[in-house]
């Protein structure tokens, strides 16, 4: 079909267009008024460390996947009294410009915005309770039984050397200092690593720097973008009802 054509099928169909498109436009007028008005719930909290360890930078970042996943998600419903099956809003969370600051925030209806704030309150309790042992620490707390052994091992060697006297018992001392001695290169490795991150745990701390509040006005849904698309919607669809209409009367003549 030339552009002639088509101009001219616009001009013949302009009546079913018109009306195609107007049904599109109340169609979407009343899909906006009957969906549920969507507001944000947010807060801003700060992974605060006065003491900088060797993975301390993913820190946040390890926190924030935590709390997309729903691994919290358990310990925040006892948190907040609610039921072990009761339905939680998805929290999401992004850091803030490469910064140790971290903004949660969840997209519900108008009737959730309290139970949303109820959780994300109860999160940061639970950030501050079960965060250390989750796997981000668990490392640190292996290195430290990897020392205490080492400890305990060294002191047992120690007490026996003194009180050996015989030939077969400084041999069998010989061989346990053998094996500590085998272990001693890695465990210097490990316990400098561990006093870094043994510094960084015991200064990990949520500050909320922002409480949880909800916005003034709803995040969706949007009128510009609705009446955008149903305008456009009812163009394609006229278009199409007009050239169907156009192709049936040629057949039949």
């Amino acid at each position: 079909m030339k552009l002639s054509q088509f101009l001219e099928l616009i001009r013949a169909r302009a009546a079913l267009i018109a009306a195609v498109f107007l049904a599109s436009l109340l169609s979407g007028t009343a899909i906006f008024f009957l969906t549920p008005k969507v507001y944000e719930v947010s807060m801003i909290t700060e992974v605060r460390l006065t003491t900088m360890g060797p993975d301390t930078a993913l820190l946040t970042w390890t926190i924030e996947q935590a709390i997309e996943s729903g691994v919290l998600d358990k310990e925040i419903r006892q948190k907040a009294g609610l039921k072990e099956n009761a339905e939680l809003p998805k929290l999401q969370a992004k850091v803030l410009h490469y910064t140790q600051l971290l903004r949660i925030y969840a997209f519900v209806p108008a009737d959730q915005v309290g139970k949303t704030k109820g959780a994300l309150s109860a999160l940061v309790e639970v950030l501050r309770e079960q965060f250390p042992s989750l796997p981000y620490f668990k490392k640190v707390v292996k290195l430290n039984e990897r020392i205490n052994r080492f400890q305990e091992s060294k002191r047992a060697v120690d007490i026996r050397l003194r009180s050996a006297r015989l030939s077969p018992d400084m041999a069998r001392l010989a061989g346990d200092l053998g094996k500590l001695a085998d272990g001693l290169s890695d465990m210097e490795e490990s316990t400098v690593r561990l006093r870094s991150d043994g510094r960084t745990l015991h200064a990990f701390g949520i500050r909320v720097v922002s409480p949880p509040e909800a916005a003034g006005s709803p995040a969706g849904p949007s009128a510009i973008q609705m009446l955008i698309a149903f305008s456009l919607l009812g163009v394609c669809a006229g278009l199409a009802a007009a050239l169907w209409v156009d192709e049936r009367e040629k057949e039949q003549k």
